[in-house]
């Protein structure tokens, strides 16, 4: 069976998907690296070529360059939306966030839940929403075909359990379910600060609760 496998990182917000297969028509494997708050030059590739010099050489990012080696580097990306929650929403169903109402202010919908009222474009840590439950991701389509799926690092698309990544069509999630300034941990452990509630930042195996706070 094929393996699709999902990364996602706590501070850049990294998505990935790896797909592995054993068949005796193998289709091919792939990851998928999804970051935001990375900035243009904050990797380390090809400096001669394309002049990407990690921040004038103080940030190396090896295996990044490997791939960029033994594949091809695209130096044009458009992203739907600037922010953590929608951006996520369109990689995994691939289509505009507003349209499955990620990130729209919550003021327009729901302007007397908790959480800021206005500006907020991210699904907070006391959200009850998420990703609609009716979209449908790219894992659930590739298990159709075959492959197995795997997520790891930050959802945020909502942390229940209707919207966590097993009930996208991923066979396994390791990770958080958002940001890891919107809760407490050993990374972060001071008082949280309005808007954010002072939640202690869950590690999730699946949709089971294995460390909290995380230890990142």
């Amino acid at each position: 069976k094929e393996v699709v496998k999902m990364v996602f990182s706590s501070t850049f917000t990294l998505l990935a998907a790896l797909l592995v297969s054993t068949s005796c028509n193998a289709k091919p494997n792939f990851l998928i690296l999804f970051a935001d708050d990375l900035g243009i030059n904050q990797i380390q590739v090809d400096t001669d070529l394309y002049g990407y010099t990690g921040d004038n050489y103080t940030i190396e990012t090896p295996n990044l360059n490997k791939l960029a080696q033994e594949g091809l580097l695209f130096q044009n990306w458009y992203s739907s939306f600037h922010v953590c929650s929608p951006s996520r929403a369109s990689m995994v169903t691939g289509r505009y966030s507003v349209r499955s109402g990620i990130g729209i202010s919550p003021s327009t919908y729901a302007p007397h839940a908790p959480g800021p009222k206005t500006g907020n474009q991210v699904l907070t840590a006391e959200a009850v929403g998420g990703l609609p439950v009716n979209e449908t991701t790219f894992a659930q389509q590739l298990g159709k075909i075959g492959y197995a799926t795997a997520a790891v690092g930050k959802w945020h698309l909502g942390q229940r359990e209707q919207h966590m990544p097993t009930s996208f069509g991923f066979d396994h999630y390791l990770g958080i379910p958002f940001s890891q300034d919107m809760g407490r941990s050993f990374w972060s452990p001071g008082p949280m600060s309005e808007p954010f509630q002072p939640y202690p930042l869950p590690l999730v195996n699946g949709t089971t609760v294995i460390a909290q706070p995380a230890n990142l």
